[in-house]
């Protein structure tokens, strides 16, 4: 060091001591590392080599001016201790800075540039070989503390070895992500760097590349054609493409393809020494490779590559250069050859095919039909430059460029190193594509493995390669890329999704490290759903040689499928928010009027508008929503689906192994817990509005209504769900499913072997007793069978049970069967107090029947197998009632009768608190007659299905309900009744809530509804009415839905008709989804009026008539106030108290006799089922209603055989009527759609007035005979006799 200082004598001491340790730092860090690159440099030589470097590159004004400000740092020093992004540059003055980081800020406004940092780095660069022989391809820069690697734009191979001083550099940290991935962070060594010993060229030199034996790429490709053993070529060219560096099967290779004009020629790259020129060639550069074999590729038949070799070089060459040596090299030219025998053997017996992995063979795919993919478009293939502007996911290879188009990595090994905001890149063979997804930008570019990525300027930013999104699970999406073999639409989408469940699932119900697994099994339900086999859109693997060397080129990306998977993931947030905006946005108030609904008055009209339902298929809906959540039990008594953004009320049925999938009330507890995929559901929209419309005439009037509210939820069923990650309690149930599903084909194999070795034995008596006539042959044929080895499928390997682990708490038990369930209701528990008001809360009780003693437990049983000691079959089974109370009311949904549940006590082993206890008794009276049981908040319910009931339990029948004609049938003395029923209208009666501030709550529970259900969609009907102002609103009771009605009311009206009406114990449960639309239902059955007539409702309630009218025995045409229903003249007629209504509307009202040859009957028209009777068209109706519009009303009525009125008799009106009544417009054959009036619901003979006498005239005779009463029907629709329904 002293003969070292004795050059700087002139310095100051300051500057001495900057030289000292610079001195050291160099005898430590650099020397020990340079080996034979060193020569014969000294230590002396080599710090004063660097001193000169540094002085030149500071580039100040003065003469040697050292950078006293810097420092030098060591590889291990700088990853250890340099812990946020930062760079160097040795030339840079402080405005130069500034300026520099300006621009920087300037290009992107949302980041902030690289600081600066005052350090000088040294060292050699590296071809990444191991000690231990292995090679990675990658540049590194080392020292003797340690290597790092280094990022370049524009490397050269010349600069590997010698020790380099780099003037420019930013340092990025990186922490790993993956196991597989190393930690330390990485170097972006900007512009060329500074040797330091003097006989270093850094730049190309002609005259030391010998290219007289080179070839061109016209000679190569023809020496393809015919290959020569032992054969060694020198090529040069200009590289068209650059494939990435693969490492499959612990084989790392690349290739590169050269041209020149219209030929080209591949050189695949797999010496471990030689992969580091993935780094120096890039499009467009030309170069001259040595050394070179030709090779056949083993699985790509027909065609052959050039091969590099252990002799092999590389060398760069400027482009001035191609043309000069293509004029040279016109005339014919032989290459060099190498005559070595074992050379020539080990070209022929290993080619390149034996180092590298096998690709599928080309027939391997043959017969397997791909079935055409719909709205598929092609991929074009360009060159693109661009600034990285923004980065989705590194690890799952998703970025922004130009802030407007999109750029994927993953179907190529991802490069993730300098990729960061603000770097310029540089892209060539890239596939764009246009909207391949809307989870996308609308243009993107997707890179294949002919694709080639180069960074052409490093970022000046300070943001590090990972997104603050990104996180280690992105890693698995670019594995279920390839396992899957997705497309690129649906690779985009399972981003998406991984994005999307990460923000709504995680961490409360999914780790963050098990996203990328939630979403690959979300993708393959879907791809399932939608019919595309093996999840893909392509072939069935990816023929990488194919892909990289084949033209014309084809790959994954050529042709992409646009939208799929044809769904959209939407959180339970959005779903409700877009139910509730088509909730409304989809109301029409006309629509919801019958059709007599310009004739309503106000009364009539505001309650028909009071509730109304709009349904919606998911399915029918592009694109197809679909939904993602944990089914749970809600606080109050239904079951829902949840995410992190909200809550979504579900009506759930499951179907029936055993009925033949025939739906049923959901009783699986299982499910709950259960993420699942929601992808076949109903969305319902019920619409509860108070209005004060004064007539039709106002409906576009919004001031006039006063409150509205919604209620949306969703109808699906259990069947039809994809189970993402079941519960506990569902793994238990799907394993024990598995082990019976394994059992019963066990069970069948070994009936079949039974099979086979009777057959055997059988064959074997054939041939003993045929053996004389030629059996022979037949003998030889059975021992061929009999030797030859029989084929048994394979095993599933089963999953252990659950073990008892030490930490679990204990618990007690007890399995039961509900035999009856009452209703949900808000009753007086003493301390509640909720929303139904001080001192109520919500309570429901259940009668069980326990099939056993209370067993206890040191484990959670949960619906584990049900086993010999929980059942007693010796003694009685005990009955008892279950009181579920506040919170234990979110069983309700999953309690059904004639299930079997078991009921856990947790962290107790005290058997009495599951033994229910009887209520006192006083006055000698025993007010209950089985014990009761309160059910705590913390005790848990688990079902038990079929595959966990043990035999007979697995066959005990639940109890028998009615049907909606055997209650219409049933005896007088049967007053509580259950019973199925298709609801088919729904009808609001009246209002309870007075005049009260309206609420969400207020508006649902102070209603009363009136059912009309039927056994069949046109069958027999009851009449349902529904008091929900003690109860919670139940949902699911809409049209076409299958319900249970549990505990009703069986009364008769006072015309003999029969009804139900709910009790504050009464139970409405949704058993069966109906159809989104009603419209579909048959057209009512044709009937005599004979018939009908005789056996009254117990025929039907709706029927299609085909008759003739006789006469019209009344006719009420009138103007009627809208408020009061009285007579509206010019104004309201009414004067005590005066009406002050300005509005009025239009009623018609006409009986007219039918007849169809079996009998006759009274029907009743009303509104514009009047005008189509009177056969009069729209503007002759209108003409009739301004004629009357000053008289107010007119009745015209039968006396004899005219129609008379209380008007006088010469009126025109009058006459007009008369004159269109008895004419043949109106007594003509119809087709009618008839309803039964409730006066003769009763069949006539049951009737007490069902004859009334009636005189007859013939000639000069009279007749009084007793006549039945005309049936009375109430015409909805009339039907030419040429239409059809």
């Amino acid at each position: 060091m002293e003969s070292f200082l004795t050059h700087f004598n002139q310095r100051t001491e300051v500057e001495r001591e900057w030289l000292r340790q610079l001195f050291g730092f160099v005898r430590d860090n650099l020397f020990p590392v340079l080996g034979p690159a060193a020569g014969s440099l000294s230590l002396e030589q080599l710090a004063l080599a660097l001193v000169q470097r540094v002085e030149r590159a500071v580039g100040s004004s003065r003469a040697r001016s050292l950078p006293l400000s810097y420092r030098l740092v060591s590889i291990s020093e700088l990853v250890t201790r340099q812990h946020t992004p930062c760079c160097s540059n040795l030339s840079w003055s402080t405005n130069e800075h500034r300026e520099w980081v300006r621009e920087a800020e300037q290009a992107l406004p949302k980041h902030r540039a690289l600081p600066r940092a005052n350090l000088l780095l040294i060292g050699c660069l590296s071809d990444g070989c191991g000690l231990g022989g292995t090679c990675d391809g990658m540049w590194r820069l080392k020292d003797a503390s340690g290597s790092l690697h280094s990022e370049l734009l524009s490397p050269s191979p010349l600069w590997l070895g010698p020790p380099l001083l780099f003037p420019f550099w930013n340092y990025i940290p990186q922490h790993a992500l993956g196991p597989d991935q190393e930690d330390g962070g990485y170097l972006e060594l900007v512009g060329c760097p500074l040797p330091l010993t003097s006989d270093t060229e850094l730049t190309f030199n002609p005259a030391g590349v010998n290219l007289r034996s080179a070839v061109g790429v016209k000679v190569a490709a023809g020496l393809l054609q015919h290959r020569v053993k032992g054969l060694r070529v020198k090529v040069y060219g200009e590289v068209c493409a650059v494939c990435p560096l693969l490492d499959i099967a612990g084989n790392s290779f690349f290739c590169l393809c050269l041209r020149e004009e219209q030929h080209t020629v591949p050189i695949l790259v797999t010496e471990p020494s030689c992969l580091w020129w993935r780094r120096c060639v890039c499009v467009g550069v030309s170069v001259c490779v040595s050394g070179l074999r030709v090779c056949a590729l083993r699985g790509w038949s027909g065609n052959r590559v050039l091969c590099v070799t252990g002799q092999s070089s590389l060398s760069l060459l400027p482009d001035t250069l191609i043309p000069d040596l293509s004029e040279t090299h016109s005339q014919d030219h032989t290459p060099d050859t190498y005559t070595s025998d074992a050379d020539g053997h080990l070209c022929e017996e290993s080619g390149a095919g034996s180092a590298l992995p096998g690709r599928q063979a080309e027939g391997a795919d043959e017969g397997r039909v791909v079935p055409p993919p719909h709205n598929t478009k092609h991929s074009r293939i360009i060159s693109y430059k661009g600034v990285l502007t923004g980065v989705l996911s590194s690890e799952a290879g998703l970025y922004v460029i130009d802030g407007k188009v999109g750029l994927c990595l993953a179907y190529q090994p991802i490069q993730r190193r300098g990729l960061r905001p603000g770097a310029e890149i540089e892209l060539h063979d890239v596939h764009f594509l246009y909207r391949p997804s809307p989870a996308s930008l609308p243009s993107m570019l997707c890179m294949c493995l002919r694709s080639s990525l180069r960074i052409t300027s490093f970022s000046r930013l300070g943001s590090e390669v990972s997104s603050t999104s990104d996180m280690p699970s992105d890693a698995l999406l670019p594995r279920l890329l390839l396992e899957m073999n997705l497309g690129v639409s649906q690779y985009l989408w399972l981003c998406h999704c991984c994005t999307a469940l990460r923000d709504r699932l995680v961490p409360r119900w999914v780790r963050g490290e098990r996203v990328c697994v939630v979403a690959g099994r979300l993708l393959e339900s879907v791809l399932t759903c939608e019919g595309v086999q093996g999840g893909g859109e392509g072939e069935a693997g990816r023929d990488i040689y194919r892909e990289m060397l084949q033209e014309p080129h084809h790959c994954p990306l050529t042709e992409y499928r646009v939208g799929s998977p044809a769904c959209r993931y939407l959180s339970v947030s959005e779903c409700i928010s877009a139910m509730e905006a088509e909730c409304w946005s989809s109301l029409s108030l006309s629509s919801l009027l019958p059709s007599s609904g310009c004739s309503l008055t106000q009364a009539e009209l505001n309650p028909s508008l009071a509730w109304s339902v709009g349904l919606s298929l998911g399915q029918d809906r592009q694109p197809r929503p679909l939904l993602v959540g944990v089914l749970d039990l809600s606080r109050t008594h239904t079951l829902c689906l949840r995410d992190q953004t909200g809550i979504l009320t579900c009506v759930a049925v499951e179907t029936s192994e055993k009925d033949s999938g025939r739906q049923r009330a959901a009783s699986n507890t299982a499910w709950i817990g259960c993420l699942v995929c929601v992808q076949r559901f109903t969305m319902v929209m019920e619409r509860f509005i108070q209005s004060e419309f004064p007539s039709y005439r106002h409906l576009d009037q919004d001031k006039y209504i006063t409150h509205r509210h919604c209620r949306v939820y969703i109808q699906l069923c259990l069947n039809d769900l994809q189970i993402l990650s079941p519960s506990a309690s569902m793994a238990s149930l799907l394993r024990e499913r598995n082990r019976m599903t394994q059992g019963e084909m066990e069970e069948r194999r070994e009936a079949e072997a039974g099979e086979r070795k009777s057959s055997r034995e059988e064959e074997k008596m054939e041939v003993e007793e045929e053996e004389h006539e030629g059996g022979e042959a037949k003998r030889a044929c059975l021992e061929d069978r009999e030797n030859k080895p029989i084929l048994k499928p394979p095993v599933a390997i089963e999953t252990p049970g659950e073990s008892t682990l030490p930490g679990e708490r204990p618990c007690v038990s007890v399995v039961m069967r509900v035999m009856a369930k009452e209703g949900v209701a808000w009753r007086n528990e003493g301390n509640g107090c909720d929303i139904g008001g001080a001192g109520l809360s919500l309570c429901f009780s259940a009668k069980a029947e326990l099939i056993g003693p209370v067993q206890r437990w040191g484990w959670d049983p949960k619906n584990s197998l049900l086993q010999e000691r929980e059942t007693d079959r010796k003694t009685e089974s005990t009955k008892v009632e279950l009181l579920f109370v506040r919170s234990s009311v979110r069983w309700f949904s999953l309690i059904q009768p004639g299930c079997f549940y078991r009921l856990i006590a947790p962290n107790t082993q005290d058997p009495s608190v599951l033994t229910g206890c009887l209520v006192a008794v006083k006055s000698g009276v025993e007010l209950h007659a089985c014990p009761s049981l309160l059910v705590h908040s913390d005790w848990r319910i688990h079902t038990l299905t079929p595959p966990l009931l043990t035999t007979p339990y697995s066959q005990m029948i639940s109890q028998k309900v009615m049907s909606v004609a055997e209650v219409l049938d049933c005896s007088r003395d049967v007053e509580l009744v259950s019973f199925y029923g298709i609801v088919s209208q729904r009808i609001t009666l009246q209002d309870k809530r007075g005049l009260t501030k309206t609420t969400q709550y207020t508006v649902e529970t102070g209603l009363s509804v009136r059912l009309t259900v039927c056994s069949e969609s046109r069958g027999r009907s009851l009449q349902v009415y529904l008091d929900l102002s003690h109860a919670p609103y139940p949902p699911g009771i809409i049209p076409g839905n299958t319900v249970l009605f549990s505990g009703f009311q069986r009364r008769l009206s006072r015309v003999g008709g029969v009804y139900c009406r709910s009790l504050p114990v009464s139970c409405l449960t949704v058993s069966a989804m109906g159809t989104s639309s009603l419209s579909c239902d048959p057209p009512p059955p044709i009937i005599l009026l004979g018939v009908w007539a005789m056996r009254g409702a117990g025929q039907c309630l709706v029927g299609r008539v085909k008759g003739h009218v006789v006469c019209v025995l009344y006719l009420q045409l009138q103007w009627t106030c809208s408020l009061c229903d009285s007579i509206y003249t010019q104004r309201c007629t009414r004067s005590h108290p005066p009406c002050g209504s300005t509005s009025s509307v239009f009623q018609a009202l006409a009986k007219a006799v039918v007849e169809d040859g079996s009998g006759e009957a009274h029907i009743w028209f009303s509104c514009l089922a009047v005008s189509c009777l009177l056969g009069l068209t729209t503007p002759q109706w209108e003409g009739l209603q301004r004629s009357l519009k000053a008289r107010g009303h007119l009745r015209v009525y039968t006396r004899g055989r005219s129609l008379v009125s209380d008007a006088v008799s010469d009126d025109p009106l009058l006459q007009y009527l008369s004159c269109v009544c008895n004419s043949r417009t109106v007594c003509r054959p119809l087709t009618l759609i008839c309803t039964l009036h409730p006066r003769s619901h009763t069949p006539a003979a049951h009737r007490e007035d069902s004859t009334q006498l009636k005189r007859f005239t013939r000639a000069d005779r009279e007749f009084v005979t007793r006549m039945p009463s005309p049936l009375q029907l109430n015409c909805t629709h009339i039907l030419e006799d040429t239409d059809r329904l």
